[in-house]
């Protein structure tokens, strides 16, 4: 239907012209997304939209995700601005400004980003559009993970799961497959700092809590207790060749340490947010959890359920947990408590119909 997608699709980009649009705008635009995406469902890229290909839905939709321009924004507004000037609008567009926001020329994606997704996601739904799905891949930088919120990169997992459907597998290795690179590693350098700090030794001291000296001397003393019969020139020099060559050995052994260390444990930037790696490393895998959901419901796979059920628990423990290392890795409780909800919807969406409670 060309005149309801046309104007779903303006309304989506709509400034706030009075004081009362900007209170439930974020709300608006989601509705937009998933009307137009209903009037058009799984029709993109299969001919059938002759009609619609002046209006550019595909780039529309996607400017809407990523933000700049509006170039038809900017047409609709020039248009108002010359028929005002000659006499045809009077004074109503006086009232028609908001005084809370001004966005100017450029879109705000933080609003218009869920409702663009969705739409993209219910247009392509099932297509394996490569193309489409690759265009909202997440960002691979730190740099570009900053310009987009968390929760959007959630719904771009699911978006991208509506698209290829069919790729959509039930485990957990394509679960986390879904997370950047950047994010995991990142990730994982949070973990193995987080595990360093709560397991580290208490310097000088072995594991029977002896007196605090260095393996040097404690190494001379058990020396001189087993050779108390031997001759005294004889033990001492004993003593120092043993030490030198013990001392060579912890001293290759510290060097191959270091060196593995090195390489095996991966370091993250200072720059970079921590805090915003725990948010997109939760939202990745409920956005994952939920796409199996939807692409298993009422299966009762147990691949998928097992899956699923591993990230639920992770994230209860990110809630539940005490220990010092979950606490050093979970967001804040409100996005761990929607996660936990998620997760468990995706759940009950693959036993749906199956009356299994474990």
């Amino acid at each position: 239907h060309r005149l309801m997608t046309e104007f779903l699709l303006n309304e989506m980009g709509r400034r706030p012209v009075h004081e009362s649009s900007t209170v439930d705008r974020a709300a608006y635009t989601v509705s937009c997304g998933l009307a137009l995406g209903m009037i058009n469902l799984a029709r993109g890229g299969s001919g059938n939209n002759a009609g619609l290909a002046d209006l550019e839905i595909e780039h529309r939709l996607y400017r809407y995700v990523i933000g700049g321009v509006d170039d038809h924004s900017t047409s609709r507004q020039q248009d108002i601005a010359d028929r005002r000037i000659n006499g045809n609008m009077g004074t109503i567009l006086e009232n028609e400004r908001s005084s809370r926001v001004y966005e100017g020329d450029y879109i705000n994606h933080d609003v218009t980003a869920p409702g663009a997704l969705l739409a993209l996601g219910l247009i392509y739904l099932k297509s394996g559009n490569k193309a489409v799905a690759a265009s909202l891949a997440p960002p691979d930088t730190h740099f570009l993970l900053e310009y987009v919120r968390p929760d959007t990169l959630m719904l771009r997992v699911i978006t991208r799961s509506l698209i290829m459907w069919d790729d959509v597998e039930p485990s957990l290795e394509w679960i986390e497959k879904q997370i950047p690179e950047v994010v995991r590693q990142s990730y994982l350098s949070l973990e193995t700092t987080a595990k360093n700090i709560t397991t580290f030794p208490i310097l000088g001291l072995d594991d029977e809590n002896k007196n605090p000296l260095n393996e040097e001397e404690n190494y001379i003393i058990e020396m001189e207790n087993s050779n108390v019969g031997m001759d005294d020139e004889n033990s001492e020099e004993d003593l120092r060749s043993n030490n030198s060559e013990k001392k060579e050995e912890q001293q290759q052994q510290q060097k191959k340490k270091k060196k593995k260390d090195t390489i095996a444990e991966p370091q993250i930037d200072a720059d970079v947010d921590r805090q915003t790696i725990r948010q997109i490393h939760v939202y990745v895998l409920a956005g994952a959890c939920f796409s199996i959901g939807l692409r298993f419901a009422g299966t009762a796979d147990t691949r998928a359920a097992a899956a699923i059920s591993e990230v639920l628990l992770l994230m209860k423990s990110f809630r539940d947990s005490n220990d010092p290392v979950p606490a050093a890795l979970r967001p804040e409780q409100s996005i761990v408590g929607m996660c936990v909800g998620i997760c468990s919807v995706s759940l009950a969406l693959v036993m749906a119909g199956t009356g299994d409670l474990d």
